[in-house]
């Protein structure tokens, strides 16, 4: 699922690489993998990760965005970021990290998680509701300090 669009040579931009990896993993996997194609905001994108029954992202929001609606998700980091925001909701050994890791390893945790997609579920349907709470409660905090200031 593309998540930020922009010219094809743009190097910020999902598709080409959405694309890539699409023809590679097509053969191998047939009708059980998809690429969705255009360009679609963030609601659409958000329902759009919502059909899928287990996603790996490289793009934080992408990643929140499955994870909030508790679909088994690997995060593919490109900055330290990504482990803080996993290790809140406790799923940050589902986190690949390729200035870090080889490939095979970044394999072994897809593979991990893909196993144990079920319990991650299951953990997702408990954490995220409380995860939720503490966020808005933070936001009320913060508008209540805003109108006493």
């Amino acid at each position: 699922v593309p998540h930020v669009f922009g010219e094809k040579a743009n190097s910020e931009s999902d598709s080409a690489v959405c694309e890539y990896v699409y023809r590679e993993l097509k053969p191998r996997f047939g009708d059980r993998i998809f690429l969705t194609r255009g360009r679609y905001n963030q609601n659409e994108i958000k329902y759009i990760i919502g059909l899928c029954g287990f996603f790996i992202g490289s793009r934080m929001h992408a990643c929140i965005a499955a994870l909030s609606q508790y679909i088994p998700t690997v995060s593919i980091a490109y900055s330290k970021k990504f482990k803080g925001v996993m290790e809140t909701i406790g799923v940050d050994e589902y986190v690949a990290d390729p200035r870090t890791m080889d490939q095979g390893e970044i394999m072994a945790v897809i593979e991990k998680a893909y196993g144990e997609r079920e319990q991650i579920k299951n953990h997702l349907e408990r954490k995220m509701p409380e995860v939720r709470t503490k966020v808005l409660n933070l936001f009320k905090e913060i508008a209540e300090e805003l109108k006493v200031g």
